[in-house]
Formats: structure tokens, sequence, C-alpha cells
């Protein structure tokens, strides 16, 4: 015995056709499991991006002031500013 699984997509429907009948609800789950985690992560900032940038801005700056463009009290000062 075999049925059928109905999917809206973005641009219109799609047919599953010739899904054994006991997978169906199995297949439909695992559907809407996908559909939820993708939503769920494009709703979600990246905020692994954000504290990549600030670790790459430190060490900029912790090489300017090792090379003494920056002075510790300069160096300090931005950090802070990005830390905030």
């Amino acid at each position: 015995m075999f049925a059928e699984l109905h999917v809206a997509t973005g641009s219109g429907r799609s047919v599953i056709k010739q899904i054994p009948k006991g997978e169906v609800a199995k297949i439909s789950g695992i559907i809407s499991a996908l559909v939820r985690n993708a939503h769920a992560s494009l709703a979600q900032p990246t905020t692994q991006t954000a504290s990549t940038d600030v670790a790459s801005q430190l060490e900029r700056l912790a090489a300017l002031m090792e090379k003494g463009v920056l002075t510790p009290q300069e160096f300090a000062a931005q950090k802070a500013k990005l830390l905030v």
C-alpha cells in the first residue's frame, strides 16, 4: 500500500508519490522539522560572526600596540569600545 505526501513550497505545491503508508508520518515529521530549523536559523542573528570580528579587531589593535603605533592606554581605550 502506497500513499502521497503533499508539500507546500515557495513556488507552489509538490507531491511525493509512492510512499509506503507506514512511512508517510515519519517523512512528514522529518520535512516539518527541517523547515522549522531553516526558519529558526534565518530568524536568529549570527553572533559568531560578530564575535569573530571583534576578536580580529582586538588582534589587529594588539599588533599595533606591539609595533608601538598605539600606546597601552590607547589600546585599552579601543578595547573597551569594542567590548561594550
